[in-house]
């Protein structure tokens, strides 16, 4: 059983539905485990995302965040500005969702 920190189980403001038995799916090489399911349309490729992250090594160390900042990370979907590994993993995400995903190093670039 994964063990979940409580803001990926709590929908807020009728976004999204929380996943009742979360289990992990491979994603091309991604692993996503989505805890909520969200109510919104799923955006189209080239489509603004909006979206708030914590970035964590495998040994739990977080390197990146934006959970407390004012502004979530903006991108344009399938455009290549983040990380290979995002783009695969929000594919077929609801807007209102809460997905992890476990991108391996080989995922983990920006391609210009």
């Amino acid at each position: 059983a994964l063990s979940l920190p409580p803001w990926k189980v709590r929908p807020e403001g009728g976004e999204g539905v929380a996943v009742p038995a979360p289990r992990r799916v491979n994603k091309q090489g991604v692993l996503c485990t989505d805890y909520i399911v969200g109510c919104g349309k799923v955006p189209k490729l080239g489509s603004l995302v909006k979206l708030t992250y914590e970035g964590m090594f495998p040994d739990g160390e977080v390197f990146d965040k934006n959970l407390k900042r004012s502004k979530p990370l903006s991108f344009r979907k399938g455009a290549g500005q983040v990380v290979r590994g995002m783009d695969i993993g929000i594919e077929s995400m609801r807007i209102g969702g809460s997905r992890e995903l476990v991108i391996p190093s080989h995922l983990g670039y920006v391609s210009f």
